[in-house]
């Protein structure tokens, strides 16, 4: 078979008919379609041997046909093409306006009154049409009211257009067209009419649903503050539902609302599709209703986003026009929704919205910034989140383009960290508390990904909250969790607890169970990891501001940094760093708490790396042992398990399928009560001091207890909204054995200054006692004189040695590094140095040979074992 009959069998599929021979001539041939008068050669083609295209002006057929069926084409054939193209063009433009001259004529010679049974059936009256016999006469225009075809209707409903006659981008209209007042459109005629009649709204006729979007583009152009709304055909009983589509399309592209008729049950028999049926079906008062009182979409949710200059959105994505004949696709459907910035005004973003191949919806705020350079992260995240971009690299950059040029109507907050925000409001990855008017976090970060949910609460309460009861370390990590995002609310510093303890006890339990309230989902659930470097902390601190930190293994984090890594989570700020063309850039911030597991404690981990620890450092990182007195680990109750083993493995795998619907419930509660809850939990607090803090202990230890107060504090309040289902008491009880268990572990309720100043003072005169103090019985003698000698000593009526201290050994070599003045006050309290007259540390000493001097008088009570012999 030729490709001529080829040709010419694609017309015949497509409903135009030509008995002619096909002539392979590269020209425009009018030829009379069959079964049409022969006056009205309404049947044309263009045919160049391997591709061409036909249609037919009375049926608003256009088709184009190509025998490669897709494949490349030649240069040549390329350039044939756009002959052809032009040679068409000119030939349909001739056309069109030969047929407009017509029906001017035609139109002022017929009746404006008139009959006709097909507007009776449609229950709708005329409005601007004519009459002709058995048929309405509806007139096509254009936006400046030129005519340039008819749509004739005839009384068994057949409908046919006026041959050779232009039908895109023009329509018929029903009232007054004026800019910033609203109008509908619609499809056909008899649906125009009844929403005109049941609304007295202006109604655009654009004839099908194909015709929609250059219609509304048209209208836009010259009335571009008037809304539109499309009230669309509902095809909902065909294999494809044309009229939604393509209303969905238009409303994409231009920015208008879309309703769709909605019909009760009684009805949809008859299988109804447009307006006009729901009038005839149900009544003009249901027409009214569905499209009066259906509220548009509230403009700060989900406004709809007119398309940038030379962009168009289509079923299977995103596309750019570059001209009439040539479009490129740039990826799949993706949609510009709001404008975003934070309340300063900085940090500029746009919300975009998008559909992975499985038919989830994704958000994301993206930052502005993100637009800058090759744009590399940007697509990286929208293609880690489903979207498929265009390899070609023009296409790419047009994706910039659209992005950044899209300019949807729809201005929101935005803000760069999670947790609270302002005063009342607290901001999680995928929500907001309360939800009352849209803020978006936005990030190009990553490591929000764990902030998820599943299963629901109740079931997170069966599989990890029961199970976890009346096991204090368990319970502690609970605990921990709910207190993290209380530290604004109370005012309190950020701080960390570590549980130490030999291998497989089940500390990372503890850690599992406590990340389950806040999420998961990830291989680690919502664990992270101490192996990472300060500068990745800060980045993970910021990812969890507000909330709960869970890090694994203490000992994997380099000791050299382990005491810089524990000031930094809980001083709440990272490094200040320079742009790379000066200035500084923003530095992270966070608020949180976090809880580690390791098996050794933070001060032997510093002393790992050859430094010092400073007494700070212990405060803000708590050492609580998770070993009890129990063959099961840091399990004080196994809840009916054979073993520790096997209670731990139950929660890590319940935690991998419910979590974090805990801490929704109760930030629900928290932000609603926010005020109120200030001063119970502070009285809380107070309470749990007072019974478990003892009344010589140091502001270090007050300081400490407060933490875990806050935690105990925290339980409580979740096991009275019904988040934890425990008894009241259970956590201040587990939370109480904790800080027991820390305070018992540490020694002394002093400062850990004054204890580790007393020993480094102890350990002084233990190692130079025979050394570098001269005996003051001895007879002084130049033979025996002492090299750098420190001072003097000598037996009390005990026969245990005073020490008697030059000032300037004291203060520069004792207490090198030290507040000799704190020194001198602690060791007075604890009586082992003699104060001077009134607020001195030195006082007045005949020394042998050397007559009265001012000296540090150190009683027996300074050594370490005061029974020692010290020879001479």
């Amino acid at each position: 078979m030729d490709n001529s009959q080829l040709f010419k069998e694609a017309m015949l599929r497509n409903g135009v008919i030509c008995h002619d021979p096909i002539i392979a001539d590269g020209k425009f041939h009018k030829f009379f379609h069959s079964g049409i008068r022969k006056k009205s050669r309404s049947a044309w083609y263009i045919f160049h041997g391997n591709y061409g295209s036909y249609g037919d002006f009375s049926q608003a057929i256009e088709k184009g046909w190509s025998i490669d069926n897709g494949e490349v084409v030649t240069q040549s054939e390329r350039k044939i093409r756009k002959e052809q193209d032009a040679l068409r063009a000119e030939g349909i433009l001739k056309t069109y306006e030969e047929t407009s001259k017509k029906t001017a004529k035609i139109w002022f010679k017929l009746s404006e009154t008139g009959g006709s049974s097909y507007l009776q059936r449609k229950k709708v009256d005329a409005f601007g049409i004519r009459f002709s016999r058995n048929q309405i006469i509806i007139p096509v225009r254009d936006i400046d009211g030129k005519i340039w075809s008819f749509q004739r209707i005839f009384n068994n409903g057949d409908k046919r257009f006026f041959a050779g006659g232009k039908k895109q981008c023009c329509f018929h209209v029903i009232g007054t067209l004026e800019d910033g007042k609203p109008f509908f459109c619609v499809e056909g005629y008899a649906t125009g009419a009844s929403v005109y009649m049941a609304t007295g709204i202006t109604t655009v006729i654009a004839f099908d649903a194909g015709n929609l979007e250059p219609v509304i583009k048209a209208i836009k152009n010259k009335y571009s503050q008037s809304p539109i709304t499309i009230a669309a055909d509902n095809d909902q009983w065909k294999e494809r539902n044309t009229g939604k589509e393509k209303a969905e399309e238009a409303a994409a592209k231009h920015g208008c609302m879309i309703v769709l008729p909605q019909f009760p049950d009684t009805v949809k028999r008859d299988k109804p599709t447009d307006f006009n049926d729901l009038h005839c079906l149900v009544g003009s008062d249901e027409v009214r209703k569905q499209l009066t009182h259906t509220p548009p979409p509230p403009p700060t949710k989900e406004p709809a986003t007119a398309m940038p200059r030379g962009f168009f959105m289509r079923k299977d994505g995103l596309y750019y026009q570059q001209n009439e004949d040539t479009s490129y696709w740039i990826c799949s459907p993706l949609y510009v929704k709001a404008h975003v910035r934070e309340e300063t005004g900085e940090n500029w973003g746009k919300l975009l919205e998008w559909k992975d191949p499985d038919g989830t919806t994704h958000k994301w705020t993206m930052p502005l910034s993100m637009l800058a350079g090759e744009s590399v992260d940007l697509r990286a995240q929208l293609m880690h989140l489903g979207l498929n971009v265009s390899t070609s690299t023009s296409n790419r950059n047009r994706l910039n383009e659209y992005i950044q040029t899209a300019n949807p109507t729809m201005r929101a907050k935005c803000t760069s960290r999670i947790g609270w925000h302002g005063a009342s409001r607290f901001v999680l990855p995928d929500r907001v508390f309360p939800d009352t008017e849209p803020l978006y976090l936005q990030s190009d970060s990553h490591n929000f990904r764990t902030f998820k949910t599943k299963g629901t609460l109740e079931s997170w309460q069966q599989a990890v909250a029961i199970p976890s009861r009346g096991n204090s370390r368990l319970v502690f990590g609970l605990s921990c969790a709910f207190a993290a995002p209380l530290l604004h609310i109370t005012g309190s510093e950020s701080g960390g607890f570590n549980l130490k303890g030999k291998s497989s006890s089940g500390k990372s339990t503890s850690l599992v169970v406590a990340g389950s309230v806040w999420g998961g989902g990830s291989n680690n659930g919502f664990i992270q990891s101490w192996r990472s470097t300060s500068n990745a902390l800060e980045a993970v601190a910021e990812a969890h501001n507000d909330c709960l930190l869970c890090l694994d293994e203490l000992g994997q984090i380099d000791g050299r940094e382990a005491g810089e890594v524990s000031y930094m989570l809980t001083n709440g700020t990272g490094k200040n760093r320079s742009k790379s063309r000066g200035g500084l850039r923003k530095a992270h911030e966070w608020r949180l708490l976090f809880l580690s597991t390791g098996e050794i404690s933070l001060s032997d981990k510093i002393n790992e790396g050859g430094k010092r620890v400073q007494a700070g450092m212990q405060v803000r990182l708590v050492d609580i042992p998770a070993d009890i007195a129990s063959e099961h680990g840091i399990f004080d109750t196994l809840n009916g398990f054979a073993s520790g083993d096997a209670l731990s493995s139950h929660l890590k795998e319940a935690a991998t399928h419910h979590y974090g619907t805990a801490i929704r419930e109760f930030l629900t509660h928290i932000v609603a009560h926010k005020d109120k809850l200030v001063e119970q939990l502070n009285g809380a607090r107070k309470a749990f001091q007072i019974a478990f803090v003892p009344d010589n202990a140091d502001g270090q230890v007050s300081r400490v207890a407060g933490r875990f107060a806050l935690v105990a504090t925290a339980g409580e309040l979740a096991i009275q909204i019904g988040v934890l289902p425990y008894n009241q008491g259970e956590v201040i009880q587990a939370v109480g054995t904790c800080f027991k268990a820390w305070l018992d572990d540490r020694g002394s309720v002093a400062s850990l200054e004054s204890e580790q100043g007393i020993a480094h003072i102890r350990a002084f005169f233990e190692s130079n006692a025979a050394s570098r103090f001269a005996t003051m019985e001895d007879i002084f003698n130049k033979e025996n004189r002492i090299i750098n000698q420190a001072g003097f000593k000598r037996k009390n009526h005990e026969g245990h040695y005073e020490f008697f201290v030059y000032p300037q050994v004291f203060q520069k070599e004792i207490c090198k590094g030290m507040d000799h003045k704190a020194m001198c006050h602690e060791l007075v309290k604890l009586k082992m140095l003699v104060p001077g007259d009134g607020n001195r540390f030195v006082k007045n000493q005949r020394l042998p040979e050397v007559g009265v001097k001012k000296m540090y008088c150190f009683t027996s009570s300074m050594m370490a074992d005061a029974d020692m012999e010290v020879t001479a």
